[in-house]
Formats: C-alpha cells, structure tokens, sequence
C-alpha cells in the first residue's frame, strides 16, 4: 500500500509539471497510469494529504483544457464505481477545465449519490452553489461538510466566504476570530479579517452614499414634478383665455338682437359646441399627461 501511495504521489507531481510546461503528450500517458491506481482514504491525514496533493495536480488543468482526460477517467469509474480517489480525481479536473457550473453540480450530484456523507463532495457542491449566487444552501452545504471533518479549514474558509457574498460580516468574522485563535497554523485566515473590516466599511461606505443620491433623487423629482403642474395649468388656462378671446372678437351680436339672453345662450352653445368639446379634448389630455407623468416619477 505505501508503495502505492508513493508511485501516486509521484504520478500525480509528474502530470503536474508535464501540464505546465505544455508536455501534454506525456502528461496524457502518465495519467493513462494514475487512473490505474485506487488509493484508499484510510484516516484524516491521509485524506487531507491526497486532497491537497489533487488538488495542486488539477490547478495544472487549467492551461490545458482538454475534455480527453475527463473522459479516460470517466471510462475508469464506471470499471471502479466505487473510487473516491477516481471521483475526486474527475472532480478537481472538471473544475479546472469547464466553466458550465450546472455541468459540475450535476456531476457531483452523481458522486454525492454514490457518496451522501462524503465531506469533500458536500463542500465542492457548496463552492458551486456559490459560484452560482445560490448562497443560502451553499451554506447548508457546506454545514454538512463540516459535521463530518469539523476542523477542516477549507471548509471553514468557503463558509467565511459565502457569508461575506451574504454581506453577514459578523459572522464571516466569528468564524475568521474562531480559526485564528483555535488553529494559528491556518495561514489563509491571518489577514483575512483586515479584508473583511475593509470590505465591510466600503459597503457602508457605499449604502450613505446611495441613501444620499436617493434623498437628491426625491427632491428633483419632487420639484419637477410641481413645474409640471405649474405648466400644464397655465397651458390650460391660456388656451382656454385665447378661444374665448376669439369667439368673441368674431362673434356677430346683429344676427341676436331680438333674443333675450337664454335664447342667446342656448344659441351660443350650439354655434360654439365644436370649440368647447375640442378645450374639452385638450384638458383631458392634459389632465392624462400630467398623471401619466406622475406615474412614471413615481417609478424612480
């Protein structure tokens, strides 16, 4: 078994380098040979050394985005079905080569069937539902990693993380304040706090800074809005002045002079019922545009 381990390991630096530098050729046959082995995941330490040593091996994946190995692994598992270092193996490589997330969850719903309780496909699944800005079950997720490898400081990273996508900076700090005091050694969390504090106070920052534009935004729209009034009323009423003006500087009183002043009146409207449903018309439509337009500041 510990020859194995270390013909793996080997394997494992080997492609690594050959990804690299460009030797994919060779990094193919070498991965031809690594997908032969089944190591066993037999305590914590081993499981956190193979993780970490796979996890460096996939990063090298990303300048070589070649589905060729995916699908040589993929061949592998369904000969191994029961091979978490085969899974792990197509998960950190996926990860690297595609950028199509529902692919990936779908993929580690597959392993997560296999496996329901296994930590590290509980925490991959969480890191894609934040890739996907679903981060209330990526916390969950990444919960249940947790109960399984408590101390895993991975883990603990993508929850700090996913609360501060969730802006919940108290808690993204209690869990920073946690890390730093129970395991020093984790180095990815010595400034991580300094970061949050300033992410933190840019937010702030930025919330007195939008509430301000709002504030200015009402005021504006508030002022246009009563000089939208101002001038449809006095539209309104200069139309109205202007019509009566010319009807009765146009109005011929000889043709009347024997009627009393209801008869006249009755006339006139009749006569003038044409110009007074088009002022009508016209306020109606001022009426319109002026609630039309309040509509629409009321949108802002």
């Amino acid at each position: 078994m510990v020859k194995e381990y270390k013909e793996a390991f080997s394997l494992l630096d080997k492609i690594t380098l050959c990804n690299y530098k460009g030797r994919i050729p060779e990094s193919y046959e070498l991965f031809l040979k690594l997908i032969k082995y089944d190591i066993k995941f037999n305590n914590q330490l081993d499981t956190k050394i193979i993780i970490a040593k796979i996890t460096e091996f996939g990063e090298s994946f990303k300048t070589v985005k070649s589905d060729i190995f995916v699908k040589e692994v993929n061949r592998r598992i369904k000969e191994n079905r029961n091979s978490l270092f085969l899974r792990i193996i197509r998960q950190e490589i996926m990860y690297n080569i595609f950028d199509d997330v529902d692919l990936l969850l779908k993929v580690n719903s597959i392993d997560l069937e296999r496996f329901p309780f296994y930590p590290e496909f509980l925490h991959y699944k969480s890191i894609m539902l934040s890739e996907n800005e679903d981060y209330q079950d990526a916390i969950v997720y990444v919960n249940l990693a947790l109960k399984y490898d408590p101390d895993n400081a991975e883990f603990l990273y993508t929850k700090a993380m996913t609360y501060l996508d969730l802006k919940n900076y108290d808690k993204c700090l209690e869990i920073i304040e946690y890390v730093q005091t129970q395991y020093p050694e984790y180095l990815e969390f010595k400034f991580l706090d300094r970061f949050v504090l300033q992410a933190e106070a840019i937010d702030d920052t930025k919330e007195e800074l939008l509430n301000e534009l709002n504030d200015q935004r009402k005021k504006t729209m508030k002022l246009l809005k009563k000089q939208q009034i101002n001038y449809i009323t006095l539209l309104g009423i200069f139309v109205a002045f202007l019509t009566i003006t010319v009807r009765i500087a146009t109005f011929n009183y000889q043709n009347f002079e024997n009627l009393s002043f209801g008869e006249i009146l009755v006339k006139q409207i009749a006569i003038n019922s044409p110009w007074l449903i088009s002022i009508g018309f016209l306020i109606l439509v001022l009426i319109w545009i002026h609630y039309k337009k309040d509509i629409i500041i009321k949108q802002f």
